[in-house]
């Protein structure tokens, strides 16, 4: 059972931060760190089946359908290093996550992780000509949801723009979308995504086998 705790985010950049804030809290303890946060999320109606605004019911009979917004989480890590579940580094804060788990799931690294994957076998380690280890891009992909009510100042938002926006006869923004990626991370990723011909890969732990393949992919 998780405590959770209120959250005082005025709108949804702020719940990303936290959420980030968070996840690093936690893996700190294991040795580990994020490197990539990204969300694809609908402002929507979810009922209380499986998790509910704190102080409400969870229950298939609570017909109640919440203000949230819904929608895909990516995490990406520096390492598999984990202790436990996803739902341990969550908590105290009050981010739900429902299906999913190990790999890409369409996330905003697909390219990158599918680089790594063709050209490498994932039992080997690989190393640039500069000495530093490639490593497998460790991705996690989660459906999400958070109840507005979670977050006072987000739903006191919602509500003015909502009726600022029905004043205006405008629609309020009904979608979120987030991405954020560690600055180092994301200038190797886009050399390793296009740049095939530098002998990224020159030196390796692999057997001939694997080498050989290597060298055909940057020959080519």
């Amino acid at each position: 059972m998780r405590t959770q705790l209120r959250n005082d985010a005025k709108n949804l950049d702020e719940v990303s931060l936290l959420l980030k804030e968070a996840l690093d809290k936690y893996l700190a303890k294991c040795d580990n760190k994020v490197l990539g946060l990204a969300m694809s999320l609908r402002r929507d109606k979810v009922a209380a089946t499986h998790n509910a605004p704190i102080g409400e019911r969870v229950s298939w009979k609570n017909y109640t359908r919440y203000n949230a917004w819904r929608g895909r989480v990516w995490f990406r890590f520096e390492s598999n290093r984990f202790n436990g579940f996803m739902t341990n580094a969550l908590n105290g804060f009050p981010f739900h996550i429902g299906s999913g788990g190990g790999g890409d799931y369409d996330s905003p690294w697909k390219m990158v992780y599918k680089a790594y994957h063709y050209r490498f076998d994932r039992r080997f380690s690989y190393q640039t000509i500069a000495g530093g280890t490639i490593k497998e891009p460790v991705l996690y992909g989660f459906t999400c949801h958070i109840f507005e009510d979670d977050f006072p100042s987000l739903a006191k938002s919602m509500q003015q723009k909502a009726l600022l926006n029905i004043i205006a006869d405008e629609k309020v923004p009904m979608t979120y979308d987030y991405k954020w990626t560690d600055a180092y991370t994301a200038m190797t990723d886009n050399d390793f995504c296009w740049e095939q011909d530098s002998q990224l890969a020159v030196k390796s732990s692999s057997p001939l086998w694997a080498q050989k393949k290597i060298e055909k992919i940057y020959k080519n």
